[in-house]
């Protein structure tokens, strides 16, 4: 990961460096390094809720090669600079679901439908949908009914966006 110490505000379509930035902490977010997590955490929410919610996923989401070390400390640091910092309104749906996993207390599959459609409402919040999908309990089976929807939801999505 090359440094990232903030970033560009939103612009139309989608901003670059918002999908720069997310790729490049997919999957490689600095579990273990409190001062680089939560720089990246504020860089995102300078960048956009989409790349702050991608944060949130990073940070709910380990990577197997990152679940036995992974820092509850840090990753708890990371949510709270998240919820400080951004203003958004599905801020209020999707960090409780973020604190949930991280807690050990994740949502329900009526729960995470819920907050999907909640996001559904905001077009192009692919990473805050991502959330709520997968702030699910990991030793369940997987519910079909949450994939159903939330393949509603980003085809809907995707209709609106050639409609333009």
């Amino acid at each position: 990961m090359t440094g990232w110490g903030g970033g560009a505000g939103e612009g139309a379509g989608g901003p670059p460096a918002e999908a720069e930035f997310i790729n490049e902490i997919d999957c490689q977010f600095p579990y273990f390094d409190r001062e680089r997590a939560l720089a990246l955490a504020s860089a995102a929410c300078s960048i956009s809720a989409n790349a702050a919610f991608a944060v949130l996923f990073e940070v709910c989401n380990l990577p197997e090669s990152a679940k036995a070390e992974a820092d509850p400390e840090i990753r708890a640091a990371v949510l709270r600079r998240i919820e400080t910092l951004l203003s958004h309104p599905l801020a209020r749906v999707i960090l409780p679901l973020a604190e949930g996993v991280l807690e050990g207390k994740p949502a329900s599959v009526s729960e995470r439908i819920d907050a999907m459609r909640r996001v559904a409402a905001f077009p192009g919040q692919y990473c805050a949908l991502q959330v709520a999908l997968y702030a699910a309990d990991r030793e369940e089976p997987w519910d079909d009914e949450a994939d159903r929807v939330y393949d509603e939801i980003v085809a809907s999505w995707e209709r609106r966006g050639r409609e333009r």
